[in-house]
């Protein structure tokens, strides 16, 4: 809905002429907004108020949403999103964002934030054709992506646009009543990434394919690493991404490894480029990021003052962050949900894609086997006995991210890093001293404990950066102390520090 700031042209795309309101606020001069679409007579209302170049200096925000193919009721209620209509998505996609970067290529304005979403008619009772009240099939758009149509974009990409210095695609279904769980595709920031020089702050969404789709998996990392391109970011200060991904429950499965034949992860070496960028300042990582120790192995830029990590407790060459806890291996019980068959036809046993859903309109419904899909993604069984962090790849990658923020010292506010186990938590916080800006920040987590540090120093500033090491759930501090290495990173801030612990236990130790 437009505010009292916005110029509006998708309201009155139904009349085929701008609104009588939009054209007082443009007389008078009083708006800092625009919504539009990618239908036609949006984008030609657009570009009518905006033929006027004085215009274009008075805009800050712009809601741009891509207007996808309708979907037919008998597909809504009874089938998931097949590839044709995948691909329909994505050429739609491509060209309306094609459309928009051609008329944004002449502005000379500057710091415009773009939102982008995409909505299609069929996503919202308000905007179906029939009104009818009708039940969208549970996880209908689960499995496709929306992606970069090359074909729909020209050769020499898509047109520069120096106007832009925010892009949200953050809620990318978000922009009609009930969100449609449509998802994007990396290749298609890869390919927007090229056309905004002067992008200066970024917030991405994205959903990593099922790990039964071992090979969708590996294409949408490296996907992923291209995406993230440090050449593509020559301006960028802030950067948000939240990753989705699910750590097996089965801690006894097969891992996959996503280290090639040179022996580097593509996403940690592009996470590293980000990291190291002269002009960053925040960084935010969110969801479950698979990560190895070279994504912070140079450390962050000069500017950098605040940092958040949510890491996945499997390493990228497919090993996992803690260790089997041997009286938790002796006691488990293999818990599953189902009753559990075996049977020797089941999907997950035969290798079969649970997710090729290309089925021809009709009335039968798509099926899911939930449990097969759980045993296919290594949810079932559920054997979970993984939670004393290990030498081998655990202390690795939190050296070096502590190693990267201790060299930041001067520049850091605060960081956050989350290894969030089945059975085990490790926190990691660095609390710089910034005349205590970077602790009073808002961007704290909710369990983060601040609050904590607050009440065991009230009515003072602390006076020297602090460090924060909580563990919680199976991790025995009797069994594991805090390592030496990590420590040592700790200490290696060019001044004195404090180090608080914690644990649901008792005291954590050190080596």
């Amino acid at each position: 809905m437009a505010t009292s700031d916005t110029l509006d042209f998708v309201s009155s795309v139904g009349v085929g002429r701008m609104s009588t309101v939009a054209q007082s606020r443009i007389d008078s001069r009083t708006f800092s907004a625009v919504r539009t679409n990618s239908s036609a007579e949006s984008l030609r209302q657009f570009e009518e108020a905006f033929a006027r170049t004085d215009l274009r200096g008075l805009v800050r925000r712009i809601d741009f949403d891509v207007i996808l193919p309708p979907v037919s009721e008998k597909r809504l209620e009874n089938k998931f999103q097949s590839s044709l209509e995948a691909k329909a998505n994505s050429t739609a996609f491509s060209r309306a964002v094609l459309d928009l970067f051609a008329r944004l290529s002449s502005w000379d304005a500057k710091g415009i934030a773009l939102r982008v979403t995409a909505t299609s008619p069929s996503d919202d009772e308000t905007m179906r054709a029939t009104g009818r009240s009708i039940s969208v099939r549970p996880r209908r758009n689960d499995f496709r992506y929306i992606g970069a149509d090359l074909a729909a974009i020209p050769e020499t990409g898509l047109p520069k646009v120096y106007s832009v210095s925010s892009l949200d695609m953050e809620k990318l279904d978000c922009n009609s009543g009930n969100p449609s769980g449509r998802r994007l595709h990396p290749d298609l920031l890869q390919v927007m990434m090229l056309s905004l020089p002067m992008l200066e702050s970024a917030k991405w969404e994205f959903f990593m394919p099922p790990r039964s789709r071992g090979q969708r998996r590996q294409e949408f990392r490296t996907a992923l690493a291209a995406a993230l391109d440090r050449s593509s970011f020559s301006s960028l200060q802030s950067l948000c991404i939240t990753l989705h991904d699910v750590d097996p429950r089965n801690e006894n499965a097969e891992l996959e490894s996503f280290v090639g034949d040179t022996g580097v992860d593509d996403l940690s070496a592009a996470v590293q480029g980000i990291c190291n960028s002269p002009t960053l300042t925040t960084l935010r990582l969110c969801g479950k990021w698979s990560l190895s120790s070279t994504a912070f192995e140079r450390g962050f830029g000069p500017s950098v003052s605040s940092v958040y990590i949510d890491f996945s407790s499997i390493s990228p060459s497919g090993n996992w962050l803690f260790d089997s806890i041997p009286h938790l291996a002796d006691e488990d019980e293999t818990c599953d949900d189902y009753n559990d068959n075996d049977s020797d036809d089941d999907e997950a046993s035969t290798g079969g894609d649970l997710y090729d859903f290309n089925s021809a309109d009709s009335d039968e419904m798509d099926n899911l086997d939930s449990e097969a899909e759980d045993r296919a993604n290594s949810f079932l069984p559920a054997q979970e006995t993984r939670g004393r962090p290990n030498a081998d790849n655990f202390l690795p990658l939190f050296v070096s991210v502590t190693t990267a923020a201790a060299k930041s010292f001067n520049s850091l506010a605060h960081l956050e890093a989350h290894l969030m186990g089945g059975v085990s938590q490790v926190h990691l916080g660095y609390f710089g001293c910034r005349g205590g800006q970077g602790r009073e920040t808002a961007e704290f987590s909710v369990d983060w404990p601040h609050p904590w540090i607050r009440k065991r120093h009230p009515g003072e500033e602390l006076d020297k950066p602090t460090w924060y090491l909580a563990t919680w759930g199976a991790v025995d501090p009797d069994d594991w102390k805090i390592p030496r290495a990590l420590r040592a990173a700790m200490e290696s801030c060019p001044t004195e520090v404090s180090i608080m612990t914690h644990s649901n236990i008792k005291a954590l130790e050190f080596e």
